[in-house]
C-alpha cells in the first residue's frame, strides 16, 4: 500500500524537476484505476515545489492543487516600465495609461 505522501515521477531521468504536472495528474489517475487509492482517497504528491494534491471530481475529472509560492517585491527588467508606459506596483494594481499595450 502506498503511503499518503508520494514523490512522483519527473520527466528527466538525470536530474529531478521541481513539479511535472502532467506526470503527476497520470499518477493520481493511475493510483485510483489500480485501487491503491480509494475513489474518494485524496493522492498527496510531495514535490521539490512543495506538497501538491489531486482529488476526484464529479464527471471524472481531477483537480490538482499546485504549490504555490508567496509574492515577493522584484525590481522590473531594464526598459520594462518605460516599453508598457506603466509603473509597477508591489501589488499587481499599477495604473496604466490609456497609451499603454496593455490598457487595450
Amino acid at each position: 500500500m502506498f503511503s499518503s505522501s508520494i514523490q512522483p515521477p519527473s520527466r528527466r531521468e538525470a536530474v529531478e524537476v521541481a513539479l511535472c504536472g502532467h506526470a503527476t495528474l497520470a499518477s493520481a489517475h493511475v493510483l485510483w484505476e489500480a485501487g491503491q487509492l480509494a475513489r474518494d482517497e485524496q493522492a498527496r504528491f510531495s514535490t521539490q515545489s512543495g506538497l501538491l494534491t489531486a482529488s476526484r471530481r464529479d464527471g471524472g475529472w481531477i483537480e490538482l492543487d499546485f504549490p504555490a509560492k508567496r509574492e515577493e517585491k522584484a525590481d522590473p527588467l531594464p526598459g520594462l516600465t518605460q516599453a508598457l508606459r506603466a509603473e509597477p506596483n508591489i501589488r499587481g494594481e499599477g495604473s496604466l495609461p490609456s497609451d499603454s499595450p496593455l490598457a487595450r
